[in-house]
Formats: C-alpha cells, structure tokens, sequence
C-alpha cells in the first residue's frame, strides 16, 4: 500500500464520521501505517478495520445496556459464595446466564428464600451475565414496578381526559425518575428558552385538607427550588374556581376568552413580591392592571399610597383602596370584584405570596392566601393566581429598602 497524503487523510476521516463508523475513524490511520510496513493486502487491511468497529459497537452496546439495566454495584456470579447455599445449582444458574432457550421461550425465572439469601444478589449477577451476553436487562424491585406502572396508567387516563375535554394545548410527558421540578428544568433547558420569559402554571384546588395541603406547600417549594437557576423562569399557582355544577365540569369545556381581562393585585405592603406580581400582571397581556389594597388602618394605606406614588416601577398600574373596617378582606374583594364584573369582563386575582425560610411563618402567611382563594371558589370567570416570591435570610425586601426612580405625585 502506499502512503497517505494529507488531503487523502482528511477525506477519510469526514467520510468515516459521515458513515458513523468512530472506531475505524479513530484507528486507520494507525492500520494504514502497520499495513504498509508489513505489506498487508488490502483485503486484511479491510478486515482489521471492520473487526475494530464490530468489537467497538459491542463494548458501547453493553455500556448502554449496563446503564440502562440498573444493575446494583459489585453484584456477580465471582462475588457470591455457591457454598453458602448449597441448595442452589451453580450449573443450572450459568445455564440460565446463556438465556438462549429459556427468554427464547418467554419463560420466567423465579427465587424464593429467607432474606439475606442471595436472592437480589443471584438477579443481579444474572442480569449482568444476559446483559454481557448481548440481552436487554432492567433491575427494579416490584414496589418500584407498581408505582411505574400506577403513574403509566394514571397519564394514560390523563390523555384522554385532556383530549376529551377539546384543549387545544399540547400535553407532553416529560419522561424520568427525578423530582417534577428537576424534570421541568431539564425540560426547559432542551427547549432552548433561555431568552425567553417562561411562567410555569401549576394547578391547585381552591381548598383541601391541612396534611394535603401541606405536601402541595413543599411540593411548592421543591419545584421553585429546582428552578432558581433559571432567571427567566417564574412559577404562579391557579387556585380552582368555579361553580361545581357548571356544566364544565362535566362536559367539554369551552376555553374562548371573554373580551375584557382585568388583571387585579392584592396588595398588602409594597416590596419586591408585589414587583414580581405585578410583572405577571403586565405579561399575561391583560386588557387592565389594577392594584388593590383591603384598608383596615387608615395611617397604613396612606403610607402605602405615598410609596406607591414614589416608585415609577409601578407606572401605570393605579392603586384602588378598598375599605376593610371588619377586617374581613374576603367580603372586601368580593365587594370589589363585583363593581368589575360583567358578561364581557375575566377577572384575574394575583396574590404575591412570600415564601419565608422558615416553615412556621410560610403556614402562617399561607392562610390569608388560602382564604382569599375559597372565597372566590364558587365564582365562575374570576382566577386566583398566586405569584410566589422567595424571601431569604439575607435578602431585604422592604419598600423603603428599595430606591425610588420616580418621586412625584
């Protein structure tokens, strides 16, 4: 064989990527220079290539099984003592390590015994002989199995619903074992958003019992947790609302939007939750935004109107204050939301609400939240939205904390 010009040489390797063959690509040229010292034909060189790719694709076919399979660490026939259960057959079990005639067959293996047997370690170590041995393997214990699939089902009942109900926004199932708001982020980053304003919705309903409530919270913070790495990336929750025997909750709903949407922020005192609401407020395109503040102390709403007045943040966003003498803020946004309310007009309740970093505070802080949210249950085509925002130990948060870039009335 002759040498290979540098030209040749380059050819060969975009070639050799084309066609996806990495091993070749990475030892021809090795090959090339052993077969032109040795005089090799070219029918051996040939073949010593197409041998390196076939042992290569097997050594990354088992790698990707091994990964795939779950196997437990340190697990094989070397490391489990035949002696100590003498009841079990060495030979029988490399017999069923070649799989050829009982996975053939569709037949099953199964191992009884005390714990501490071996039984898990004697799967394992099969698995990885079949696994070894050119076969697909998945190791997972039955509670795992059940739970999958409990969820397979539970999303194929999910899918029907959704395609029953007429929603006309796509329904993706993220795939994997981790939390939802490591899947969410992972899913968010494949998507390539990361110039983007992207609001995560999650759904919750407008009561429920305290334990289940408190799971929800921590589920809550996991998922916000999980993507504040992600700057552009907000999470809001939709409490449920609507009358139960609305005829959509029992047939196909109709999602058309009403001409009119008013967008309302609750408004308790001015810091950077409220910032955050209101800019929600301003990207879900609502037709107004409107700031609202239930006053049960006259000095404190007239110092909330000051700072309001002083920070162009809030440009154009006016401030209404809403009476509250009972302290019943409830009944006062009913009140309010009532003067709003027409056949034409969607209403969209946004609750700043302060994620503290210790538990007992965000469950007392939770609890106006939560009333607001039952108060307006029953009330069809009024949302409430609540905008988390997360306050750390070292984080100011307060208005006066914050500079004004506008200071006129």
């Amino acid at each position: 064989m002759k040498k290979t010009n540098a030209t040749d040489a380059a050819r060969i390797e975009l070639l050799l990527a084309e066609l996806r063959l990495p091993a070749m690509k990475l030892m021809w040229a090795d090959l090339a220079a052993r077969a032109d010292k040795e005089g090799w034909p070219a029918s051996r060189f040939l073949a010593a290539l197409a041998e390196h790719e076939i042992a290569d694709r097997g050594r990354r076919r088992i790698e990707r099984h091994l990964a795939g399979a779950k196997l437990p660490t340190g697990k094989t026939f070397d490391t489990f003592d035949f002696n100590a259960v003498p009841m079990v057959s060495k030979a029988q079990v490399m017999a069923l390590a070649a799989g050829d005639s009982w996975l053939n067959q569709g037949a099953n293996v199964m191992l009884f015994g005390p714990p501490g047997g071996g039984k898990s370690h004697l799967a394992a170590a099969l698995g990885l002989a079949l696994v070894q041995n050119g076969r697909r393997v998945l190791f997972i214990r039955t509670t795992d199995l059940v739970q999958r699939l409990q969820v397979a089902r539970r999303d194929l009942e999910l899918e029907a619903a959704w395609k029953d109900a007429g929603l006309r926004i796509p329904l993706v199932a993220i795939p994997g074992d981790e939390r939802p708001g490591l899947a969410i982020a992972r899913y968010l980053r494949g998507l390539g958003v990361a110039q983007q304003q992207v609001t995560v919705i999650v759904p919750t309903p407008a009561d429920e019992p305290f334990l289940a409530r408190l799971r929800r919270m921590h589920a809550w913070s996991g998922l916000a947790e999980s993507l504040r790495d992600l700057p552009n990336v907000g999470v809001v929750i939709v409490r449920a609302h609507g009358d139960p025997a609305d005829p959509a909750h029992h047939h196909r709903m109709q999602l058309s939007p009403r001409r009119r949407h008013v967008a309302l922020i609750l408004v308790e005192d001015l810091d950077r939750a409220v910032l955050k609401a209101a800019r929600y407020a301003r990207g879900i395109e609502a037709l107004e935004v409107r700031a609202v503040h239930a006053a049960s102390d006259p000095d404190r709403a007239n110092m909330l109107i000051d700072q309001w007045i002083a920070f162009g943040y809030l440009a154009g966003i006016p401030l209404d204050v809403e009476e509250c003498n009972d302290r019943n803020i409830e009944r006062s946004l009913r009140r309010y939301v009532s003067r709003l309310k027409d056949e034409a007009t969607e209403v969209t309740l946004i609750l700043p609400r302060r994620h503290f970093p210790k538990r007992r505070h965000l469950l007392l802080h939770d609890r106006t939240s939560r009333r607001i949210a039952g108060a307006f249950a029953d009330v069809p085509h009024v949302d409430v939205v609540v905008v988390p925002y997360h306050l750390g130990a070292d984080r100011e948060h307060r208005a006066h904390d914050l500079e004004p870039v506008a200071a006129h009335r």
